[in-house]
């Protein structure tokens, strides 16, 4: 049995750490967050469409396509498309958001734009205010053109700073409806394949079809190169029909090629082995008829022909010699003193400057001033506004 020690207490004995003994270590508690509430996912809501043509119109029951896109502009400036729909009321699941909807009916169409909440249906209700236009195109007598040969172009109403339109369609036929957004609009129609057209100007009201009748003044012209008048037509010839200004109108190789050209004055040139032969000729309206350009007058001569496809150019204003047109051309006479007009300086009224005609009488007697008189009240070559 071991023996205590002297001076050992029991205090020490039990209180004393032992050196082999595990020591007690500090433990640091840190507070932990709530986990967040788990996020519902978005989901799809019903959106359905519907159109009239027009405000508390019928409901369109055929013939539409509804086109979704993102409202969020792409890089390149489009917009993503989300879904198509071809049926008269169509219903999309779309996420909650914003969207562009177009709904198109012909060439009638519109477009808007929807917020899509979540857990809320849609209805959207499109009025596209759709009007109709009906072409079509009669001859000089009264009779419809030939089938096959006249079309129309639809265009807009406004022109950019170049006088150009935009065209909407092309190459549209007659007796067919075309659905239009209602509005003004530009209608071309073409007779033939040369230069045989006419512009109008057309209005096409919601909810009604308008019809658009043009009556062309145009005449069918064929082309015979010959020996002689009423010979036989040669073949390999290559024709050019040129306006009395030296445009070209139309171009073509054969032995009787048929054009429809508008009323006014021409000249033809027919090339044939080398040689050119030429004939002046005007159109009346509606007259149909053959030009026959004949050898035997004699092929013509290159100053001539030069004369034709290059004739020259129309003297500017201001060069003609009369009162009010002087000797410089860009710069004339203002009819009254010899200097030359200043033409950023007012215009003269001639009834304004002109001494009365009682003056006048007394100046250079009566008959004088009779032919002054009558020359004032017509003159159109003075510089000036017109009379009061």
């Amino acid at each position: 049995m071991a023996t205590q020690k002297l001076g050992e207490t029991a205090v020490l004995k039990s209180g004393a750490p032992q050196p082999d003994a595990p020591q007690a270590q500090a433990q640091r508690v840190v507070p932990v967050s709530p986990a967040p509430p788990k996020t519902q996912p978005l989901r799809p809501v019903p959106v359905s469409f519907k159109a009239l043509i027009t405000e508390g119109g019928a409901k369109l029951q055929s013939g539409l396509i509804w086109r979704v896109y993102n409202a969020k502009a792409k890089s390149d400036g489009g917009f993503e498309l989300i879904s198509t729909h071809r049926e008269p009321t169509p219903t999309a699941a779309l996420l909650p958001g914003e969207y562009l909807v177009n709904a198109a009916y012909g060439l009638s169409n519109l477009t808007r734009k929807i917020k899509v909440e979540g857990g809320k249906s849609l209805e959207e209700t499109f009025v596209l205010n759709t009007g109709g236009l009906a072409m079509r195109a009669l001859l000089a007598t009264g009779e419809e053109c030939p089938k096959g040969t006249v079309r129309f172009d639809i265009m807009s109403d406004e022109q950019d700073q170049f006088g150009n339109r935009e065209t909407i369609l092309a190459d549209a036929q007659p007796h067919r409806v075309i659905r239009l957004n209602a509005g003004a609009y530009h209608l071309r129609s073409h007779y033939g394949d040369a230069n045989a057209s006419i512009g109008v100007d057309v209005t096409v009201e919601p909810g009604r079809i308008t019809e658009a009748t043009i009556k062309h003044t145009g005449a069918k012209i064929t082309f015979r190169l010959v020996q002689s008048l009423g010979g036989e037509a040669l073949a390999n010839t290559k024709w050019t029909i040129l306006t009395s200004a030296g445009d070209t109108v139309k171009s073509n190789v054969g032995a009787l090629p048929t054009h429809i050209l508008a009323a006014g004055s021409y000249a033809v040139v027919a090339d044939h082995d080398g040689q050119s032969y030429t004939r002046k000729f005007s159109i009346e309206p509606g007259n149909d008829k053959q030009i026959e350009v004949a050898i035997e007058d004699g092929p013509t001569s290159p100053e001539a022909l030069k004369a034709l496809l290059d004739p020259p150019e129309a003297p500017p204003p201001g060069t003609g010699g009369l009162a009010g047109e002087g000797p410089g051309g860009a710069v004339g006479f203002d009819g009254f003193t010899r200097a030359p007009a200043d033409p950023n300086a007012p215009l003269l009224n001639p009834r304004r400057s002109i001494p009365p005609v009682d003056a006048l009488r007394r100046w250079v007697g009566a008959a004088a001033a009779h032919t002054i008189e009558r020359s004032c009240s017509s003159n159109h070559f003075f510089r000036g506004s017109p009379p009061p």
